[in-house]
């Protein structure tokens, strides 16, 4: 028998794999003339285009600055959605974004700080005001309660994804507030952590809560039923802060924090804040990848004027 006919040539090579994503999750943008275009939309979406919010920003050296106005919709984004934004953005290009825009005392005392530093923690503000109750004698001792009301599971009921509780303490130092098993049903209920300007309780089982992040002082053994309660909820609350005595902490306002430490961002400015920090961590994200390919600090500082 003959040889059969030869085997058919190799398809043709597809295009070469994507660059390894960034830390905004995909490749950084190119500079103008790069060939990157513009940037993915915000989040969101749904049937037909939602109204538009145009915020005028001033980054002469961002890649998608040359119209010098970024399109947000205030409307469009559940807080879920906008808390993933926040996610990826390091509290320092926050705090550099705040200082910029006259708001350079946002910064909560840098004593707390998540338990777990390589934990990263992003959302909307629900409040909680505290303060130090001794139980009376003969008074069962419980922090849930004020005014008779268990408030608790009134705090419970306000939960939503994407939020972060936020507790003032009250000036009670050394106990506990919340703890492991508080904290899972804060987290069931879609909270992405809490906030305390004091201690909380059960450092092991912290750990180990998924998509939930604690920042506090540190940890505490001492139980705060006999000592410590909860009087408000979603209520204007002071925090601690690094340089002014106090921050100031409003219902809605937005969190974030890492090793670096907390920032809030008032509600008001929370967009422009948003969409201006983001455009600092293109430009970082392609620094960074730039030097990591070889690039000096010389020619990746010319190119992208972040240090």
């Amino acid at each position: 028998m003959g040889r059969g006919p030869p085997p058919p040539p190799p398809p043709p090579r597809g295009p070469p794999p994507p660059p390894p994503p960034s830390f905004f999750g995909g490749p950084p943008p190119q500079k103008k003339g790069g060939g990157g275009g513009e940037p993915p939309p915000p989040p969101g979406g749904g049937g037909g285009p939602p109204p538009k919010t145009k915020h005028t920003l001033d980054y002469p050296s961002c890649p998608h600055s040359e119209a010098k106005e970024y399109i947000v919709s205030e409307q469009q984004a559940s807080p879920a959605e906008l808390q993933a934004r926040w996610d990826k953005i390091r509290v320092a290009n926050i705090y550099d974004t705040l200082d910029q825009m006259g708001y350079g005392n946002q910064c909560l005392d840098l004593g707390i700080r998540p338990l777990f530093p390589h934990q990263h923690l992003a959302g909307q503000v629900i409040t909680v005001q505290g303060s130090a109750y001794p139980v009376p004698r003969g008074e069962s001792g419980t922090a849930w309660t004020g005014g008779g009301e268990n408030l608790f599971e009134k705090l419970r009921s306000m939960l939503y994804p994407g939020c972060v509780v936020v507790v003032e303490s009250g000036g009670e130092m050394y106990a506990g507030k919340f703890g492991e098993m508080t904290s899972w049903a804060l987290q069931q209920g879609g909270a992405r952590g809490i906030v305390i300007d004091s201690f909380i309780r059960d450092y092991l089982g912290l750990e180990i809560i998924p998509n939930y992040t604690t920042c506090a002082r540190g940890t505490s053994p001492i139980e705060s039923s006999q000592r410590w309660r909860i009087n408000a909820l979603n209520v204007t609350i002071g925090m601690p802060g690094t340089l002014t005595s106090r921050v100031k902490i409003d219902p809605g306002d937005w969190i974030v924090g890492e090793a670096d430490g907390v920032i809030v961002v008032p509600q008001k400015i929370a967009m422009e804040t948003l969409v201006k920090a983001e455009k600092i961590e293109y430009e970082e994200e392609g620094m960074r990848q730039d030097m990591a390919n070889g690039m000096s600090f010389d020619d990746s500082y010319k190119k992208w004027g972040r240090a």
